[in-house]
C-alpha cells in the first residue's frame, strides 16, 4: 500500500487545495498513522479503503479523536491523489478566503437575527468567533476538519486553536469556555467573547499554549482537566487582552 502514498505530492496537492504548510504537516503525521493500522487491510484505494477504514474499531486508531484525525487525513490524502489542481495555489487561497468571509459575515448576520426572535443560539458560535480572530489578529482560517487548529499566523507560522464563547455583554466572564485540545500541535490559543444578541466580538484574548497546559493540569477537579476546560476568568488570567488592547496602565481582570 505504502507505494501509493506519496508524501510530497500529497502534501503539494494539499497547499495547493488551499491548505496551509502547517496543518499540512499535521495531516502528513495522522496520514502516517491511517497507514499503520490500514496495513493489514487488504489492497485497494478510492472510497473502498475509506468505507474499510471507517468499520475499524475506535480501539485500533488509539482513540475516538485520533481516529477521526485519521480517517479525515485519509479522505482528503484519496480526494487528492490525482494530482494537483491547475489553478494556482494562490489564486485559490485567495478566492476560498474571500468567499469564506463573505459565509461567516452572513452566518453573523442571521444568527444575531435568529437570536433576537428566538432568545436562542443558532449553533454558529464557533465559526464566529474563529472569522472574528481571523479579522481582527489578521489570521488565516485552516480548511475545515484541519487536526488540532483552526488558523496559521501568517507573521510568525504559529498554529492557533480558537475559541468562542456568546456571552452577556454585562456579565461576559461569567461560564466556561469551550473545551482545550491542550495535546495539539499548536503553539497559541485564543479566546473570543461574542455579543450574544449581536454575535459581535466584545472582547479576544491570547495566550500560548504552554500557559493552558500548566492552568489546565492545576486544576482540582479530574474531569475538567481531562476534557480541557476552563472558566473563563480561569483563560483570562493567563491570557493578554488583545481586543481592544489593554492600556498599559490599566490592571486586567
Amino acid at each position: 500500500m505504502s507505494e501509493g502514498w506519496d508524501r510530497e505530492a500529497f502534501r503539494a496537492a494539499y497547499v495547493a487545495d488551499g491548505g496551509t504548510p502547517a496543518s499540512a504537516r499535521s495531516y502528513v503525521s495522522y496520514l502516517n498513522r491511517a497507514e499503520r493500522v490500514l496495513e493489514g487491510l487488504p489492497e485497494g484505494g478510492g472510497s473502498g479503503l475509506i468505507d474499510r477504514a471507517e468499520r475499524l474499531p475506535v480501539h485500533v486508531w488509539g482513540g475516538e479523536r485520533e481516529r477521526r484525525d485519521s480517517l479525515a487525513a485519509l479522505r482528503c490524502f484519496v480526494r487528492l491523489a490525482g494530482g494537483v489542481a491547475a489553478t494556482p495555489p494562490a489564486v485559490i487561497r485567495e478566492d476560498r478566503d474571500d468567499r469564506l468571509m463573505q459565509l461567516l459575515r452572513d452566518a453573523q448576520r442571521i444568527g444575531a437575527e435568529y437570536y433576537r426572535l428566538t432568545g436562542k443560539p443558532l449553533g454558529v458560535t464557533g465559526e464566529i468567533a474563529e472569522y472574528e480572530a481571523a479579522r481582527a489578529l489578521g489570521l488565516t482560517l485552516c480548511v475545515a476538519r484541519t487536526p488540532g487548529h483552526d488558523a496559521i499566523d501568517p507573521a510568525n507560522g504559529d498554529a492557533v486553536q480558537i475559541k468562542g464563547r456568546a456571552v452577556a455583554r454585562d456579565d461576559r466572564y461569567r461560564g466556561m469556555c469551550p473545551a482545550i485540545l491542550c495535546d495539539a500541535d499548536v503553539q497559541v490559543v485564543v479566546l473570543v467573547l461574542l455579543d450574544r444578541t449581536t454575535l459581535t466580538a466584545i472582547e479576544v484574548w491570547r495566550t500560548d499554549i504552554a500557559a493552558v497546559r500548566r492552568r489546565i493540569a492545576g486544576l482540582a477537579s479530574a474531569r475538567r482537566r481531562a476534557e480541557g476546560v476552563l472558566a473563563i476568568t480561569q483563560f483570562t488570567s493567563i491570557a493578554t487582552r488583545v481586543v481592544p488592547p489593554v492600556p498599559s496602565s490599566s490592571p486586567v481582570p
